[in-house]
């Protein structure tokens, strides 16, 4: 019994990490490509032409890329933050105080003040420049409505205007609301992700086949190396 049971522990830490195909460049110019993976904190880039493994540590790093698979359709949809950071995915609930984010998204809520637009459909950034207001919705049909963002909810959208007073809107009429300019920070890193989230970080570290991201607005959580598509340092 006691036999088996320790040839089943070897067996568990036998189990190989998920590899990605990919390159990674250092900060001295040297540019390793092959199989990726996440261990003893180091980047491990194995050539499986030359059968030889590379291992690169954060500070080391200058940029990794994997090769871009299908991405989510949540990629139409996100969040921009103030500071430049865009989460992709769906928004739960809004209103004048705080952004919610469904539960199963694991993401904190997060203060209006910080929130600079909300994407409902993918909008090119060329059509922001020409909005009349740095407050308001954004309709399917580019028409702008001046107000403020009174609440996001149950796919109603409410806002309250000085010309027109108080207004709802059918969420699906809505391309973006937009709540006040970007004024992105300097990062150290920026990570760009599977499903087109780009997120601008104060700090990268590595656990076991994950990446633990310093963002300042949403703070410390981790993130797969299969969901990472990029990552560059600044």
């Amino acid at each position: 019994m006691k036999t088996n049971y320790v040839l089943l522990l070897l067996a568990l830490f036998a189990v190989p990490l998920h590899a990605e195909l990919g390159y990674v460049e250092t900060i001295g110019k040297e540019r390793f490509t092959g199989d990726i993976v996440i261990s003893s904190g180091a980047l491990e880039v194995t050539d499986t032409n030359r059968l030889a493994t590379n291992k690169v540590g954060i500070a080391q790093l200058k940029t990794m890329c994997l090769l871009p698979s299908s991405t989510n359709a949540s990629a139409a949809r996100g969040v921009l933050l103030i500071n430049g950071t865009c989460l992709a995915g769906k928004v739960e609930a809004a209103d004048d105080t705080v952004l919610r984010f469904p539960k199963s998204s694991k993401v904190a809520p997060v203060s209006m003040h910080r929130v600079a637009r909300i994407l409902l459909r993918p909008v090119p950034d060329s059509v922001f420049q020409t909005v009349p207001s740095r407050r308001g919705l954004l309709l399917r049909n580019n028409d702008f409505v001046d107000g403020e963002l009174k609440a996001l909810k149950d796919g109603r959208i409410k806002i309250e205007s000085v010309l027109f007073g108080s207004r709802t809107f059918q969420a699906g009429d809505v391309a973006a609301i937009v709540l006040r300019d970007a004024e992105p920070a300097e990062c150290r890193f920026e990570v760009r992700t599977r499903d087109n989230s780009l997120l601008r970080l104060t700090d990268v570290t590595l656990a076991k086949n994950e990446f633990v991201l310093s963002e300042p607005i949403l703070g410390s959580w981790r993130l797969r190396a299969s969901d990472l598509l990029a990552l560059k340092r600044n």
